[in-house]
């Protein structure tokens, strides 16, 4: 019994909580039981092995690895956007076993995106079953969820977030209250530093649009400047504390563009790969419309996920676009809108506008990474037209069910005609004639099913069956409109959980991809420092050329999967259609000891070696050292010039001569005694490497290893700039004599950020403790 004047708990509110944990766990059951991560093929490949690295660094050295020196001659963890080392979920890692402490940052952020979604949808003044539809819609999605398969984890950091960020904006925007910009401006924070800056950079665009689209509405209906400069400067507080919070992350990300492969941005044709193919937009609504998991068919070299959101809620967002009159279904829509113009890219004029006009876009490839933005803004239409028909009687049912259901049949119609005339059976005939002879009979089978609309015919079966459903949901005489919600919402978990779980699925990546084999265990017996040099990466064995698997196995690499490596070392393996296939100049200064290849190669310094079949193996005779001196110098201030001369030097040339950028501080003379100089490895760390030298006469000491403007060297204790050679590579001035050479990696831009972050961390918690003090009072 109560005692009188206390207030009896609403327990009906944990409903929803509980609703969407036990869905977020249904979703994941088959990992979960499995206890292993997911399937997921960036992530396996590259993530997965940053991670591991990072871990078992941090473990042995009580710090955090600045550098990854395994692949491209070396680079940057933190800039890189390696390993989301500064954000809070990510310290899970630190104290749990690997498997659960990804698995539960996959279920924290999943769950977090439908209930943000719910909570927003509960702002807009939308029921709760009606909010609770829009939250599955959301976080269900293929946009959302089967992301995971293709392993971009950092992805789903921004999907928990981003809807908490819309809600306290709006919230904000409706109370006129900093407090609320101040809390959004700590998502943001939290955004940056969860790292994944694409995705976040998409969803910043679309909430400045409604910022800037709020603003205005109301000065045009008010006329009230105050407002709308207020709600200017709350704006630009949100940013600004966000920016301040995230610099842990963003500083150095944004200090290294500017030597990093995008540093002048990537070309349109760069930027406009992985376009999402419009008659791919069928896959919205109609799974496998494109092919299944592992067998899609359209433009796109290939799809491991999808972007299926179920015609369910296209159906009642629909609804909210004809018949509700709100200034948010305005925006939603339009955010829909624009979101499918990005993510078509170069397959409509459109996007060469964005390109040169929106700043920043210029930087990304992969447009298709906004559909998200797409799902959340339907979720949220959805919500709201179905809150809207709930709201009324039956024949109002049967009228506006009839139009929309229309509307929606004749869209499909059209969507299947673009579908199958679009593409021409030409386009996979051109794509048939340049695959390899291996892939021959699989797209010789894609191509007849397409031509049997075998998985048209599947998608449409599968999509009239649930329109079907729907249908007699909307015209049911015996629903009531609570019993209505609930049956939608059933329709749309099922339906989500038929089509989208299937891509999560349990991996063993130590037997699937990580497998040591003869190869790997050849090279890990050579105590030499050298590196591997993989040609023909993806035709190899899986176990030797997929993406990192080099440094799974802790073997320097010339080559590796990442796409924002250090630019000069990537413009050597890129130049002339990637020189270090084909020149024996740069194989040596690249510390290549070894070559792997799926194809012969004819090279008169490579031996070849026992490797199993279909793999060539070899030795390279003209090996360098990681480090070495020599004495003879040139100045060329054209870099293109050294990469031309270094070309044409004999190969004897090559250990002797060093290609400088700018005059040194001395004149080295030839060794009298070069067999008593000497490069002696004390220490190699990611963070710091102790040498000792011994030089007969002044020259350089020579490093394989890709130049950085962060690593800083002593000699004797005495700093010494490390000078750019050869184009990529490091040169350190010496003296003659004995000296020992210690050079660390100064995360300089790391540690601004950091210094940053703590103030803007400061400032936010005190802002919102004032500014809620004040609120209350």
């Amino acid at each position: 019994m109560n005692r009188p004047g206390s207030r009896k708990r609403d327990w009906s509110s944990l409903i929803p909580v509980i609703g969407f944990l036990v869905l977020t766990l249904l979703f994941f059951y088959r990992v979960l039981i499995a206890n292993r991560v997911l399937l997921a093929s960036d992530f396996i490949l590259s993530y997965n092995i940053f991670i591991k690295f990072a871990l078992d660094y941090f473990h042995e050295h009580q710090t955090i690895p600045f550098w990854l020196p395994y692949i491209y001659g070396g680079m940057p963890m933190v800039e890189c956007l390696l390993v989301p080392f500064f954000y809070p979920p990510f310290w899970l890692l630190f104290f749990l076993p690997f498997a659960i402490a990804m698995n539960l940052q996959y279920l924290i952020h999943i769950f977090l995106a439908g209930f943000f979604t719910y909570l927003l949808a509960r702002e807009l003044g939308i029921s709760r079953l009606a909010a609770f539809f829009s939250g599955v819609a959301f976080m269900f999605s293929g946009s959302v969820l089967t992301i995971l398969a293709a392993g971009h984890f950092m992805k789903v950091y921004t999907y928990g977030l981003y809807p908490l960020l819309f809600l306290l904006v709006y919230k904000g925007l409706n109370s006129k209250r900093l407090f609320h910009f101040v809390a959004a401006g700590g998502v943001i924070g939290l955004l940056l530093l969860s790292m994944h800056m694409q995705v976040i950079f998409y969803g910043l665009m679309l909430l400045s649009f409604f910022v800037a689209y709020w603003l205005i509405k109301d000065f045009i209906r008010d006329r009230d400047y105050t407002k709308f400069l207020t709600g200017g400067v709350h704006y630009l507080v949100m940013i600004s504390l966000g920016l301040s919070i995230g610099m842990a992350q963003f500083y150095p990300a944004f200090d290294y563009m500017g030597y990093s492969t995008r540093q002048k941005g990537v070309s349109y044709e760069f930027a406009t790969s992985w376009s999402l193919p419009p008659e791919d937009l069928a896959g919205l609504f109609a799974p496998g419309s494109s092919g299944e998991q592992g067998g899609y068919f359209g433009r796109i070299p290939f799809m491991d996920r999808n972007h299926y959101t179920s015609v369910i809620p296209l159906v009642f967002a629909l609804i909210a676009v004809f018949f509700v009159r709100r200034r948010e279904v305005s925006f939603f829509t339009f955010g829909a809108l624009f979101i499918l113009t990005i993510s078509l890219g170069g397959y409509t004029p459109i996007y060469k506008l964005y390109y040169y006009l929106i700043p920043g876009i210029n930087k990304f490839r992969l447009p298709m990474s906004s559909m998200y933005l797409y799902a959340f803004f339907q979720a949220l239409l959805a919500g709201l037209g179905l809150d809207y028909l709930a709201k009324r009687e039956n024949p109002f049912w049967r009228k506006s069910g009839i139009q929309v259901l229309g509307a929606l049949f004749l869209t499909i119609l059209l969507a299947v005609g673009l579908y199958l005339f679009q593409v021409p059976l030409a386009d996979y005939l051109v794509r048939l004639a340049a695959v390899s002879p291996t892939m021959k009979y699989k797209w010789v089978d894609q191509i007849m099913a397409l031509a049997n609309l075998k998985f048209t015919l599947k998608a449409l079966l599968y999509l009239g069956g649930v329109l079907l459903l729907v249908g007699g949901g909307l015209f049911s005489q015996h629903f009531t409109p609570r019993k209505r919600l609930i049956f939608f919402g059933a329709l749309l978990i099922a339906d989500l959980f038929i089509v989208n779980s299937k891509y999560l699925k349990p991996a063993r990546p130590d037997n699937q991809y990580y497998k040591e084999g003869y190869i790997w265990q050849y090279l890990k017996q050579d105590k030499d420092l050298f590196r591997v040099h993989r040609i023909g990466l993806y035709r190899l064995p899986r176990r030797l050329g997929a993406g990192n698997v080099a440094v799974y196995h802790k073997i320097y690499s010339t080559n590796g999967y990442y796409q924002n490596p250090i630019g000069r070392f990537y413009d050597i393996e890129d130049y002339d259609d990637g020189v270090l296939n084909q020149s024996v100049n740069f194989m040596a200064l690249s510390n290549v000891k070894y070559v792997i290849s799926s194809s012969p190669l004819r090279n008169d310094y490579l031996t070849q070696l026992r490797a199993p079949a279909n793999i060539y193996f070899y030795q390279n005779r003209f090996f360098l050292p990681r480090y070495f001196l020599t004495h003879a110098f040139q100045v060329r201030e054209n870099p293109q010039d050294i990469i031309n001369e270094i070309m044409e030097l004999r190969p004897e040339e090559v250990a002797s001569l060093v290609y400088l950028e700018e005059e040194p501080d001395f004149t080295p003379r030839s060794s009298s005694a070069p067999g008593q100089e000497t490069v002696k490895i004390v220490e190699y760390q990611a963070n710091r490497i102790i040498l000792e030298v011994k030089l007969e006469s002044p020259g350089f000491l020579t490093m394989s290893e890709v130049y950085s403007p962060a690593w800083e060297a002593t000699v004797d204790g005495v700093p010494q700039k490390i000078l750019r050679a050869n184009y990529f590579m490091r040169a350190l001035p010496l003296p003659a004599g004995q000296h020992k050479v210690v050079m660390r990696y100064n995360a300089g831009a790391v540690k601004i950020g950091l210094s940053i972050t703590f103030i803007g961390a400061l400032v936010c918690l005190l802002a919102l403790y004032f500014l809620r003090i004040k609120q209350k009072t």
